[in-house]
């Protein structure tokens, strides 16, 4: 079973919030429609259950603001908590999946996900995984 899911890529700064979330700057949405997908990792995370929890992942409680810069943004819309995480985790599933399947979809964010590890970001490079 699959799920309508966008993943966003961005990094998370500053304190955290009363909740224990961190604000979360998206920089890139990709949108890869109906899949399902295992990263081995974070129960009950981004609405749909896409991940199993795996302590050694580390999480990140995030929120970030809509379009128009008031409306602030803390589960998506199966109703889940935003988790921000490793891009390295999501890359390695969906090179696990491209390598499975000819989905249009993964090479692009492969490569995607590729060109920014290489770059140098201070604040760490996240993603959330957005079900909608």
């Amino acid at each position: 079973m699959g799920y309508e899911v966008k993943v966003i890529i961005g990094y998370h700064s500053g304190s955290e919030d009363e909740m224990g979330r961190k604000w979360f700057n998206p920089i890139a949405t990709y949108d890869l429609c109906k899949v399902s997908l295992n990263c081995s990792g974070i129960k009950d995370s981004p609405g749909h259950k896409l991940l199993d929890r795996n302590d050694t992942i580390k999480i990140q409680p995030i929120y970030y603001y809509g379009d128009d810069g008031n409306t602030r943004i803390e589960e998506d819309r199966y109703g889940a908590d935003l988790v921000a995480f490793d891009p390295e985790i999501l890359l390695k599933e969906l090179k696990e999946q491209a390598a499975m399947s000819d989905y249009r979809r993964f090479p692009p964010l492969i490569a995607m996900l590729e060109s920014l590890l290489q770059q140098s970001w201070s604040e760490g490079l996240t993603v959330v995984l957005f079900g909608h």
